[in-house]
C-alpha cells in the first residue's frame, strides 16, 4: 500500500483522511488487502520517510510490514511513486507486488482480485474507464524494474 506521498493539494497527508468510518484510509486499505488476499506473504505499507512513522497505527494481529523509503543508493535517481515500488522490491526482490495507492478509497477486493488473475509477468496495470493504464494500481514482478 502506498502512503508516501506529499499531499499538497489535500492540505494533509492522504494516508490520514478518514473513510466514512472514520477509519484513516491506509487502515481500511490495509484490511482490505489482508481479507481479500489472506496467503500473501507480505503486506507493506510504504511511507515517504521515517517522518510518517509516528502517524501511523496498525494492529499487531494484521501483520504488515511498515517501510520507508530510502532515497538514497540504487534507487534515488527515481522520484515519487517509482520510488515506493523499489522499497518494495528492495524489502523482498523475489516476489510480485502487487501495489495500489491509499488515496483510491472506492477500489474494491473484486477489482483487485481480477488485477492478481489477469497478471502477465514483467507488470500488468489497471486501465481506467477512459483507457488509461494506472501503473500505481498493478502488480510488478521483478523483471518489471527495468521498466522503471
Amino acid at each position: 500500500l502506498l502512503a508516501g506521498g506529499d499531499s499538497t493539494r489535500m492540505g494533509s497527508p492522504k494516508h490520514l483522511l478518514p473513510d466514512a468510518d472514520g477509519t484513516p484510509f491506509y487502515l481500511g486499505r490495509l484490511k482490505m488487502l489482508r481479507q481479500s488476499f489472506p496467503e500473501a506473504q507480505h503486506l507493506c505499507l510504504l511511507l515517504r520517510d521515517d517522518s510518517q512513522r509516528p502517524s501511523i497505527c496498525i494492529p499487531p494481529d494484521m501483520d504488515v510490514h511498515v517501510l520507508s523509503v530510502d532515497a538514497s543508493g540504487r534507487a534515488s535517481r527515481q522520484r515519487g511513486p517509482a520510488l515506493t515500488i523499489f522499497a518494495a522490491f528492495s524489502f523482498d526482490q523475489r516476489c510480485c507486488w502487487l501495489v495500489i495507492p491509499c488515496d483510491y478509497p472506492f477500489l474494491a477486493a473484486p477489482e483487485l482480485r481480477h488485477l492478481r488473475a489477469q497478471y502477465r509477468d514483467p507488470v500488468t496495470c489497471f486501465k481506467n474507464s477512459q483507457g488509461l493504464t494506472e501503473p500505481l494500481v498493478a502488480m510488478w514482478s521483478p523483471k518489471a524494474l527495468s521498466h522503471l
